[in-house]
């Protein structure tokens, strides 16, 4: 089984919605986990995990809140 850990970059509006906005994410898409909000080189950060990879399906449940989030990285685990 993997686990995919995707990092994205946020804007500031998110971290301070943070616990809207993860209760969002855990109801609209139940399989990703958000892990961390982080502020990291002047750069915040959101890491969420998920079973599947779901980057597309990620952001744009974001963006149905008005939130924009980018891609920076992506890992896999082999559980």
């Amino acid at each position: 089984m993997k686990e995919y850990i995707v990092l994205f970059s946020i804007c500031a509006e998110l971290v301070l919605r943070r616990k809207d906005i993860i209760n969002f994410i855990h109801i609209s898409l139940p399989d990703v986990r958000v892990r961390s909000i982080d502020l990291s080189d002047r750069q915040f950060t959101m890491r969420v995990t998920a079973l599947q990879y779901k980057k597309g399906l990620i952001e744009h449940t974001l963006a149905q809140k008005g939130l924009h989030v980018r891609l920076l990285s992506i890992n896999e685990n082999i559980l």
